[in-house]
């Protein structure tokens, strides 16, 4: 309602504004509810990086239920896996994938313009704060993809929390760098939506492109990545016109250890340090993130991977095999608890 034209997701020369967004997300909506859809549904949502990705995920959300994203690069007994496990009655997908992976429920192909047809105004809310937002598969500790349940008061701090130690603004402007069937990503999705700014959506061969990392890199403000995204970008030969022309204040690095060395030279391409450094951690778990910790480049010798402080209404505690608090400096498991878990 305050940006209505303002644009909201963008890939490659398409875009959508806010008002277009909604109101697709309000017809897909209205679509999933008359298919049975409603609290506690989990929707299946099997598309690549796109804009109708992003449809998709919003439609889901404002139905009342949980969306399951699936990658359709994933191998087929893990996504038939997972469909299974978590019970789908409903998937949303493209017409190509919905030939190339059979479903014996209700599929909806929102590549079909049929569907956007209907009442485009706001549908009724449904949902309570502790209502399922999505279930994403992690691989599972046992090798057996596991489904973790994320509700939306979970997501709602996450993305308070992030915002604030971010510094985002409605001026700011992001990207996804990674697929939507994985949790990193929605650290740029949700805090973009929420705070009304753009929100670039790459593919797969666009954001492993270092040169095209590059020229994203230089029209956004703030970016999420991993270290290993990290380390393909700065190791472009046009790295340097980041500091040097783009408008990027901040790097959220997570998903894994951040190397020294990387740091070093991203220092040393940098070097009044205009660019900030947050190291994020978090299991899917704990939705998307629990601890983050801003990087010290002045201090990079010192480094050690210390991954920060739990984020607001979060706690985390250092403890024993008694499951009793250890003393400072005394090695430990994590454990994390509060509004994210």
């Amino acid at each position: 309602d305050k940006r209505p034209d303002h644009i909201a997701v963008k890939f490659r020369d398409h875009y959508l504004t806010y008002r277009e967004l909604n109101e697709k997300s309000n017809q897909l909506a209205r679509v999933l509810r008359q298919k049975g859809v409603t609290r506690h549904s989990i929707v299946g949502l099997m598309t690549e990086n796109s804009l109708e990705m992003m449809v998709g995920i919003l439609g889901v959300l404002k139905s009342g239920g949980a969306y399951l994203p699936i990658d359709p690069s994933h191998p087929e007994d893990r996504v038939h896996h997972m469909m299974k496990d978590a019970e789908i009655e409903v998937l949303v997908t493209t017409d190509e994938y919905a030939q190339r992976f059979p479903f014996e429920g209700t599929t909806i192909v929102i590549s079909d313009p049929n569907i956007f047809t209907g009442d485009k105004t706001n549908v009724d809310i449904i949902n309570q704060s502790g209502d399922l937002a999505y279930v994403i598969y992690t691989s599972g500790t046992t090798g057996r993809a596991k489904g973790v349940m994320v509700p939306h008061s979970s997501l709602i701090n996450y993305c308070q929390a992030m915002i604030k130690k971010a510094d985002i603004t409605s001026n700011d402007e992001t990207a996804l760098l990674s697929s939507y069937a994985f949790d990193l990503g929605y650290t740029a999705v949700y805090t973009a939506l929420i705070s009304g700014i753009t929100l670039h959506i790459l593919s797969e061969d666009m954001y492993r492109d270092p040169d095209q990392l590059v020229e994203y890199a230089k029209t956004c403000t703030y970016l999420k990545m991993t270290p290993s995204l990290f380390s393909i970008m700065i190791h472009s030969e046009k790295i340097k016109s980041i500091a040097e022309t783009g408008r990027l204040r901040l790097i959220i690095l997570g998903g894994e250890s951040v190397n020294k060395n990387d740091l070093r030279r991203f220092s040393s391409l940098d070097l009044n340090h205009s660019i900030r450094l947050i190291n994020h951690y978090g299991p899917t778990e704990s939705t998307i993130g629990c601890v983050a910790g801003e990087i010290n480049l002045d201090q990079i010798d010192e480094f050690s991977n210390v991954i920060g402080k739990p984020l607001d209404n979060i706690q985390a505690y250092i403890l024993d095999p008694h499951q009793n608090l250890v003393p400072v400096g005394v090695p430990g498991e994590l454990y994390i608890s509060g509004d994210g878990v």
